[in-house]
């Protein structure tokens, strides 16, 4: 729940929810209708990001050295809905979100069905023509629950001390 807390929600964006007090996950909705071909790969707009100011407020309570150690030590987990496995996937299996990411939160999402031939004989059984078929499309909607996050602690190895700055742009950690 405290994860909640540190939200921003995007232009168009759904509020997160919780299914019960005690979910472990916080599940994020679909900003946009999105086509995702077979065999194909597309971002899905989750319409959240992290607030910096509200992380700030979050975290008040904590001296410079351990806000920097928690940001060093959390991230947040994003995974496909369980109920959207069974079509979808995550391109990269999960998704990790560093708390000083600045953008909204996306899914890339991978659908596996893919494009086969339907091949069209002649009497003779003459092969006359092949068309290619893409894979059953997937069709994600506005509002759609989709993903779901979670606040992650891990083991980082600190070298000398490290001062954070929010970041201004990136997807991913190579900005792609």
């Amino acid at each position: 729940q405290d994860v909640l807390n540190i939200l921003e929600l995007i232009s168009g964006g759904i509020m997160p929810t919780m299914g019960t007090k005690y979910s472990g996950c916080i599940d994020l909705y679909s900003r946009e209708d999105v086509i995702i071909e077979g065999g194909k790969t597309e971002l899905i707009p989750l319409g959240v990001k992290i607030n910096p100011t509200k992380l700030s407020e979050a975290l008040k309570d904590l001296d410079q050295y351990e806000f920097n150690e928690f940001l060093l030590t959390h991230h947040i987990l994003l995974k496909i809905r369980s109920g959207l496995s069974k079509k979808l996937m995550l391109a990269n299996g999960v998704g990790e979100i560093d708390l000083d990411y600045p953008g909204e939160f996306m899914a890339r999402v991978y659908n596996p069905t893919m494009p086969t031939l339907r091949k069209k004989f002649d009497d003779n059984k003459n092969l006359i023509d092949v068309e290619l078929i893409s894979g059953t499309p997937v069709v994600i909607h506005r509002g759609d629950k989709v993903a779901q996050i979670s606040l992650e602690q891990h083991k980082t190895s600190m070298f000398g001390i490290f001062f954070f700055f929010f970041r201004t742009g990136g997807f991913g950690s190579t900005g792609a």
